[in-house]
Protein backbone atom coordinates (compact mmCIF):
# COMPACT_ATOMS: atom_id res chain seq x y z
CA UNK A 1 0.00 0.00 0.00
CA UNK A 2 1.54 3.29 -1.13
CA UNK A 3 -0.64 5.76 0.81
CA UNK A 4 -3.68 5.95 3.08
CA UNK A 5 -6.67 8.27 2.94
CA UNK A 6 -8.02 9.26 6.37
CA UNK A 7 -11.32 11.15 6.76
CA UNK A 8 -12.64 12.63 10.02
CA UNK A 9 -16.27 13.64 10.53
CA UNK A 10 -16.94 17.38 10.93
CA UNK A 11 -18.24 17.55 14.52
CA UNK A 12 -15.15 19.37 15.79
CA UNK A 13 -14.29 22.76 17.19
CA UNK A 14 -11.44 24.62 15.45
CA UNK A 15 -9.05 24.11 18.38
CA UNK A 16 -9.39 20.32 18.05
CA UNK A 17 -8.20 20.20 14.45
CA UNK A 18 -4.51 20.62 15.29
CA UNK A 19 -4.62 17.51 17.49
CA UNK A 20 -5.89 15.41 14.60
CA UNK A 21 -2.93 16.57 12.53
CA UNK A 22 -0.61 15.69 15.40
CA UNK A 23 -2.15 12.22 15.57
CA UNK A 24 -1.81 11.85 11.82
CA UNK A 25 1.90 12.66 12.01
CA UNK A 26 2.43 9.99 14.67
CA UNK A 27 0.48 7.42 12.66
CA UNK A 28 2.54 8.12 9.55
CA UNK A 29 5.76 7.63 11.49
CA UNK A 30 4.64 4.39 13.15
CA UNK A 31 3.09 2.87 10.02
CA UNK A 32 5.83 4.20 7.72
CA UNK A 33 3.21 5.23 5.20
CA UNK A 34 2.00 8.61 3.94
CA UNK A 35 -1.48 9.36 5.29
CA UNK A 36 -3.61 12.06 3.70
CA UNK A 37 -5.86 13.50 6.40
CA UNK A 38 -9.11 15.22 5.42
CA UNK A 39 -11.21 16.81 8.17
CA UNK A 40 -14.66 17.40 6.74
CA UNK A 41 -15.98 20.96 6.92
CA UNK A 42 -19.64 19.91 6.85
CA UNK A 43 -21.86 16.85 6.54
CA UNK A 44 -22.19 17.26 2.73
CA UNK A 45 -18.40 17.58 2.49
CA UNK A 46 -18.00 14.48 4.66
CA UNK A 47 -20.31 12.49 2.39
CA UNK A 48 -18.32 13.60 -0.64
CA UNK A 49 -15.06 12.55 1.00
CA UNK A 50 -16.51 9.16 1.93
CA UNK A 51 -17.48 8.57 -1.69
CA UNK A 52 -13.75 8.48 -2.51
CA UNK A 53 -13.56 5.31 -0.36
CA UNK A 54 -10.73 6.38 1.97
CA UNK A 55 -8.96 3.61 3.79
CA UNK A 56 -9.72 5.03 7.27
CA UNK A 57 -12.72 6.97 8.60
CA UNK A 58 -13.52 8.34 12.06
CA UNK A 59 -17.23 8.97 12.49
CA UNK A 60 -20.44 8.63 14.49
CA UNK A 61 -22.35 5.38 15.10
CA UNK A 62 -25.11 6.34 12.66
CA UNK A 63 -22.73 6.89 9.77
CA UNK A 64 -20.64 3.91 10.86
CA UNK A 65 -23.63 1.63 10.33
CA UNK A 66 -23.93 2.67 6.70
CA UNK A 67 -20.19 2.41 6.14
CA UNK A 68 -20.02 -1.06 7.66
CA UNK A 69 -22.65 -2.19 5.17
CA UNK A 70 -20.43 -0.73 2.44
CA UNK A 71 -17.40 -2.77 3.49
CA UNK A 72 -15.76 -1.01 6.44
CA UNK A 73 -14.84 -2.66 9.72
CA UNK A 74 -14.57 -1.06 13.19
CA UNK A 75 -11.21 -1.24 14.94
CA UNK A 76 -11.25 1.21 17.86
CA UNK A 77 -13.36 3.65 19.86
CA UNK A 78 -12.79 6.17 22.66
CA UNK A 79 -12.50 4.44 26.02
CA UNK A 80 -15.18 5.38 28.57
CA UNK A 81 -16.32 8.35 26.50
CA UNK A 82 -19.88 8.24 25.22
CA UNK A 83 -21.50 10.48 22.61
CA UNK A 84 -24.04 12.37 24.68
CA UNK A 85 -26.22 15.30 23.62
CA UNK A 86 -27.47 18.35 25.48
CA UNK A 87 -30.24 20.87 24.90
CA UNK A 88 -29.61 24.47 25.89
CA UNK A 89 -31.10 27.95 25.73
CA UNK A 90 -29.57 31.40 25.96
CA UNK A 91 -29.04 32.74 29.47
CA UNK A 92 -32.01 35.15 29.26
CA UNK A 93 -34.23 32.58 27.58
CA UNK A 94 -36.02 29.41 28.68
CA UNK A 95 -34.87 28.51 32.18
CA UNK A 96 -36.02 24.89 32.47
CA UNK A 97 -37.13 22.09 30.19
CA UNK A 98 -40.68 22.14 31.56
CA UNK A 99 -41.07 25.68 30.21
CA UNK A 100 -40.62 24.55 26.59
CA UNK A 101 -43.86 24.94 24.64
CA UNK A 102 -45.23 23.80 21.29
CA UNK A 103 -43.86 25.81 18.39
CA UNK A 104 -40.39 26.03 19.94
CA UNK A 105 -37.54 26.71 17.50
CA UNK A 106 -34.49 24.44 17.75
CA UNK A 107 -31.05 24.98 16.20
CA UNK A 108 -29.12 21.80 15.47
CA UNK A 109 -26.36 20.27 13.39
CA UNK A 110 -27.11 18.03 10.39
CA UNK A 111 -25.84 15.00 12.36
CA UNK A 112 -28.77 12.60 12.47
CA UNK A 113 -27.47 10.99 15.67
CA UNK A 114 -27.65 14.32 17.48
CA UNK A 115 -31.04 15.21 16.03
CA UNK A 116 -32.60 11.89 17.00
CA UNK A 117 -31.33 12.01 20.56
CA UNK A 118 -32.45 15.63 20.85
CA UNK A 119 -35.93 14.69 19.66
CA UNK A 120 -36.16 11.94 22.25
CA UNK A 121 -35.10 14.31 25.03
CA UNK A 122 -37.82 16.78 24.06
CA UNK A 123 -40.47 14.07 24.10
CA UNK A 124 -40.35 14.40 27.89
CA UNK A 125 -42.26 17.68 27.50
CA UNK A 126 -44.48 16.52 24.62
CA UNK A 127 -42.43 18.18 21.89
CA UNK A 128 -41.91 16.36 18.60
CA UNK A 129 -41.39 17.12 14.91
CA UNK A 130 -45.03 18.07 14.46
CA UNK A 131 -45.02 20.91 17.00
CA UNK A 132 -41.48 22.26 16.81
CA UNK A 133 -39.37 24.14 14.27
CA UNK A 134 -35.98 22.49 13.70
CA UNK A 135 -33.37 24.56 11.87
CA UNK A 136 -30.20 22.89 10.63
CA UNK A 137 -26.83 24.66 10.59
CA UNK A 138 -23.59 23.18 9.30
CA UNK A 139 -21.28 24.35 12.09
CA UNK A 140 -21.58 24.28 15.91
CA UNK A 141 -20.57 27.94 16.01
CA UNK A 142 -23.67 28.77 13.96
CA UNK A 143 -25.92 26.83 16.36
CA UNK A 144 -24.44 28.72 19.31
CA UNK A 145 -24.73 32.08 17.57
CA UNK A 146 -28.38 31.69 16.60
CA UNK A 147 -29.33 30.68 20.14
CA UNK A 148 -27.29 33.51 21.69
CA UNK A 149 -28.92 36.06 19.37
CA UNK A 150 -32.40 34.77 20.12
CA UNK A 151 -33.03 33.61 16.55
CA UNK A 152 -33.86 30.17 17.94
CA UNK A 153 -35.04 29.34 21.44
CA UNK A 154 -33.11 26.11 21.88
CA UNK A 155 -29.92 24.54 20.63
CA UNK A 156 -28.86 20.90 20.45
CA UNK A 157 -25.18 19.94 20.44
CA UNK A 158 -22.95 17.00 21.32
CA UNK A 159 -21.85 17.34 24.93
CA UNK A 160 -18.15 17.28 24.06
CA UNK A 161 -18.51 20.30 21.77
CA UNK A 162 -20.32 22.35 24.40
CA UNK A 163 -17.94 21.57 27.24
CA UNK A 164 -14.92 22.28 25.05
CA UNK A 165 -16.07 25.89 24.83
CA UNK A 166 -14.44 28.52 27.01
CA UNK A 167 -16.15 28.79 30.40
CA UNK A 168 -17.23 32.36 29.71
CA UNK A 169 -18.94 31.16 26.53
CA UNK A 170 -20.70 28.31 28.33
CA UNK A 171 -22.03 30.80 30.86
CA UNK A 172 -24.04 32.54 28.14
CA UNK A 173 -26.38 29.54 28.04
CA UNK A 174 -28.65 27.43 30.24
CA UNK A 175 -28.30 23.66 29.99
CA UNK A 176 -31.81 22.23 30.14
CA UNK A 177 -31.18 18.49 29.80
CA UNK A 178 -28.32 16.09 29.02
CA UNK A 179 -28.72 12.60 27.58
CA UNK A 180 -27.35 9.59 29.45
CA UNK A 181 -27.29 6.78 26.90
CA UNK A 182 -23.71 5.77 27.82
CA UNK A 183 -23.27 3.33 24.93
CA UNK A 184 -22.80 5.46 21.80
CA UNK A 185 -19.25 6.28 20.74
CA UNK A 186 -17.40 7.49 17.67
CA UNK A 187 -15.58 4.76 15.76
CA UNK A 188 -12.40 4.30 13.78
CA UNK A 189 -13.26 2.31 10.66
CA UNK A 190 -10.95 0.68 8.12
CA UNK A 191 -11.93 -0.44 4.63
CA UNK A 192 -12.07 -4.22 4.68
CA UNK A 193 -10.07 -4.75 1.47
CA UNK A 194 -6.87 -3.16 2.79
CA UNK A 195 -5.00 -6.29 3.82
CA UNK A 196 -3.43 -6.10 7.27
CA UNK A 197 -3.99 -2.35 7.66
CA UNK A 198 -6.81 -2.84 10.18
CA UNK A 199 -4.63 -4.90 12.52
CA UNK A 200 -1.61 -2.63 12.13
CA UNK A 201 -3.55 0.59 12.61
CA UNK A 202 -5.45 -0.78 15.59
CA UNK A 203 -2.20 -1.77 17.27
CA UNK A 204 -0.61 1.63 16.65
CA UNK A 205 -3.68 3.59 17.81
CA UNK A 206 -3.93 1.62 21.04
CA UNK A 207 -0.21 1.93 21.73
CA UNK A 208 -0.21 5.68 21.17
CA UNK A 209 -3.30 6.19 23.32
CA UNK A 210 -1.64 4.35 26.21
CA UNK A 211 1.57 6.38 25.96
CA UNK A 212 1.63 9.17 28.56
CA UNK A 213 3.62 11.38 26.18
CA UNK A 214 0.53 11.74 24.00
CA UNK A 215 -2.08 12.18 26.73
CA UNK A 216 -2.71 15.80 25.73
CA UNK A 217 -3.16 14.77 22.10
CA UNK A 218 -5.90 12.27 22.93
CA UNK A 219 -7.49 14.70 25.37
CA UNK A 220 -7.66 17.14 22.47
CA UNK A 221 -9.64 14.70 20.32
CA UNK A 222 -12.05 13.81 23.16
CA UNK A 223 -10.40 10.50 23.98
CA UNK A 224 -9.13 11.50 27.41
CA UNK A 225 -8.83 7.87 28.55
CA UNK A 226 -7.37 6.74 25.27
CA UNK A 227 -8.79 4.18 22.88
CA UNK A 228 -9.84 0.57 23.09
CA UNK A 229 -10.41 -2.15 20.54
CA UNK A 230 -14.00 -2.69 19.46
CA UNK A 231 -15.58 -5.68 17.78
CA UNK A 232 -18.04 -5.68 14.91
CA UNK A 233 -20.72 -6.97 17.29
CA UNK A 234 -20.19 -4.07 19.71
CA UNK A 235 -20.32 -1.58 16.86
CA UNK A 236 -23.52 -3.10 15.47
CA UNK A 237 -25.11 -2.84 18.91
CA UNK A 238 -24.44 0.91 18.87
CA UNK A 239 -25.88 1.16 15.38
CA UNK A 240 -29.02 -0.67 16.54
CA UNK A 241 -29.44 1.82 19.39
CA UNK A 242 -29.21 4.77 17.00
CA UNK A 243 -31.69 3.20 14.58
CA UNK A 244 -34.08 2.50 17.45
CA UNK A 245 -34.12 6.22 18.24
CA UNK A 246 -35.72 6.78 14.84
CA UNK A 247 -38.68 4.49 15.53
Amino acid sequence: MSAIGFVVSPDLLPKQIIEWYRLNMRLQKRLELPIYLDIAESIPHFRTLCQTLPEVIYTTPFTAGKLMKAGYQPIAAPKNHSDEVLIFSRRQGIQQLEAVRAGVSVACLPNLDVQRIGCRLLEAVDIDDSNSDWRVYQQPQAVLRHVAQGNTELGVLPVHLFYDLALETQERYNILIVSALSVLRHLFLVRADTGDLADRLQQVLLQLSQDARYADLFLGINCEQGLEAISKEEALFMVDIVETLED
